[in-house]
């Protein structure tokens, strides 16, 4: 079984000079999402930010990928970082919720990480 071309994609932006990293995930973060996740964990891991911002608005489909993608990017942090969770839909925030995920992220409706206090 294929799954179809562009049903996820995640945009990573680096800003060195401010410490920060934004991740803008969009579509369905199931298992065929697995490898560029990853990528994007080893990418924010070399960026070390202060704070990691994950828009989620454009998610259509989210389950146990996202909630490991999520744990994943908050292990690559540097101590003293925050994880800054955006703009969920109100499914994904079920979710995030459900999994208790504000132990490791601060959430957000505007994705501004000056608004959160790093840990």
């Amino acid at each position: 079984m294929s799954e179809p071309s562009g049903s996820f994609s995640i945009v990573v932006t680096v800003a060195p000079e401010q410490r920060r990293a934004d991740l803008i995930l969009s579509g369905d973060v199931d298992i065929s999402a697995k490898s560029v996740l990853a990528d994007a964990v080893e990418q924010v891991a070399a960026a070390a930010p202060h704070v990691a911002v994950v828009d989620l608005a454009a998610i259509t489909f989210a389950g146990s990928v996202l909630l490991n993608f999520l744990a994943r990017v908050d292990q690559a942090l540097p101590a003293g970082s925050s994880l800054v969770v955006c703009r969920p839909t109100p499914e994904v925030r079920r979710i995030l919720n459900i999994a208790a995920m504000e132990q490791l992220a601060a959430f957000t409706t505007p994705c501004e990480a000056a608004q959160v206090r790093l840990r």
